[in-house]
This record gives structure tokens, sequence and C-alpha cells, in this order.
């Protein structure tokens, strides 16, 4: 018997010495299957976060209308003229469908739908962007974006201008003063803002950005977009044309008093679309 566990020996050495072997190769494997588990994480992040940036560009360049866009921003907080594209787009934005029939307003509500049509249009056909790396940290990972874009904000600064400029010309205070809104002054207001529209259709070209590519990190705070709303309304700023040297020409009175003599303007009925 002793002599048979004797010649057993080197075989049950080489088997202990095996499982010793399958033991050190599953736990290497299972090792390095963490590490690759690991660097796949780091690697979803950050496409996370580049597709995310894509979806989010979209909707503010070509998207569908503000409930998309808002949801996208992971916030409510945005003015009607940030909205650039769109069936809300600002132009297209209109008045309750009472008012609009008690004032009859259906010329205007097209004018919008004309004037916004061909504004999105400049601005989707001068804009172009590309994410240029992704830098990432424990705590945030931000896709760097380059993007040349429309000089938007300039558009809409000298929009605001002529249409303070008419409804002074209408009748209305407009140097600052305190006054009731009132149900007339949302429509003439509305109309003005039509009106301003209608004037600047013909120097769309003015507010193309000819000027270098600007560069942005969209921050996405503790890898998440829920938290990172301020991150993305920066971005939506940024491509709205808020960094740019072109803030708009109108700055005077007398620049728009120019511009409203040179468009043809009634001054009797500054409202009146032609």
């Amino acid at each position: 018997m002793k002599d048979k566990l004797k010649k057993n020996i080197p075989i049950i050495m080489a088997v202990i010495v095996l499982i010793i072997i399958i033991i050190g190769l599953v736990f290497l494997f299972a090792k390095n299957d963490k590490k690759k588990e690991e660097k796949k994480k780091e690697i979803d992040y950050q496409k996370y976060a580049s597709q995310y940036v894509d979806k989010l560009t979209k909707a503010i360049i070509y998207g569908k209308n503000k409930i998309e866009l808002t949801k996208i921003l992971q916030t409510e907080n945005i003015m009607d003229s940030d909205v650039m594209s769109g069936s809300d787009m600002y132009l297209k934005q209109t008045l309750d469908e009472k008012l609009i029939k008690k004032y009859k307003l259906d010329d205007y509500v097209e004018a919008g739908k004309k004037y916004g049509d061909n504004l999105e249009k400049a601005i989707q056909d001068n804009f172009s962007y590309k994410i240029e790396g992704v830098a990432e940290n424990t705590d945030d990972v931000s896709p760097l974006v380059s993007y040349k874009s429309y000089c938007y904000q300039a558009y809409i600064k000298d929009l605001s201008q002529i249409r303070v400029e008419l409804l002074a010309k209408a009748g209305y205070n407009m140097d600052g003063s305190s006054f009731d809104v009132d149900e007339k002054f949302r429509v003439d207001d509305y109309k003005a803002k039509i009106k301003a529209a209608e004037i600047l259709d013909s120097h769309l070209d003015d507010y193309v950005n000819n000027g270098d590519t600007n560069k942005i990190y969209v921050t996405f705070t503790h890898k998440k977009a829920e938290k990172s709303s301020e991150s993305f309304v920066s971005y939506l700023m940024n491509l709205s044309g808020y960094t740019y040297e072109n803030q708009g020409y109108l700055k005077t009175s007398d620049d728009v008093d120019n511009l409203l003599v040179t468009a043809g303007v009634d001054f009797s009925k500054p409202l009146s679309l032609k």
C-alpha cells in the first residue's frame, strides 16, 4: 500500500500543480477582464458625451420645437429668442389664437413663418462644427467642440432695436418708463417684431460670420447630462454668436431711423406690413 502511494505521489503533485496553474490563469484572466471593463467604461463616458453633444447641437440648429430643445438642454429657463429652429423658432412664435382672430393677424403669422424660414435657412447654411476630442477626469467629461455659426445674437439685437423704434413711432413711450402691458400693446409689440423681421429679411447676409472658428468645452458634471444644464445653455449661447465680435450694427436711434427710411417704412402706420 505504501509502495503504491509512493508511486502516486508524482501524479498527485502534478495534479496539484495543474490546479494551482489553472487557478492562477483564472485569476489573471479575471483581472485582465476587469481592466478591460474599466477601460470600456472610460470609453463609454466619452462616447456618451460626444453623442449627447451631437443631439444637443442638432436640437439647437436643426430642432423640431421648443419642447425638444428644453428637454435636451435639461432646463426650461431659456428666453423665447433663444429658439433658433423648428416650429417654435422666435419669429414663428405668435399670440393666442383668440387675439390673432380678434385683431386679424393672419398676415403677420404668415409673414412670421416666411421670415422665420429665411432666417432659419441662413442659420443652418452658415453652420459647421466638429468634436475635436474629449477631456476626461475623475469627476467630469468634456467634449471639445470647434464651431462656426451665424451671428444670430447680432441679428436679434438689431431686431430688438428696430422693434422698440417702431413702437415709439406708433405712439408708445419706450424711454424706459413703466406702462401697462395690456392686450393692445401685446398685439402691437407682436406686429413690431414681425415688421422688424420684414425689414431685416433683405439684410440676412450681413450677419454671416466670416471670421475664425471658435472652440468651447461642453462639460458634463459628474459625467451626467442631468447635472449639466448650465454648460448646455452656455453652448447654446456660443452657437448663437454670443462671443462673436459682431454684436449688431444699430447702435443709435439715428442708425435705426436711417434703416427705416431706407426700407421705405410709412411712419403714419409704422407697424403695417408691405
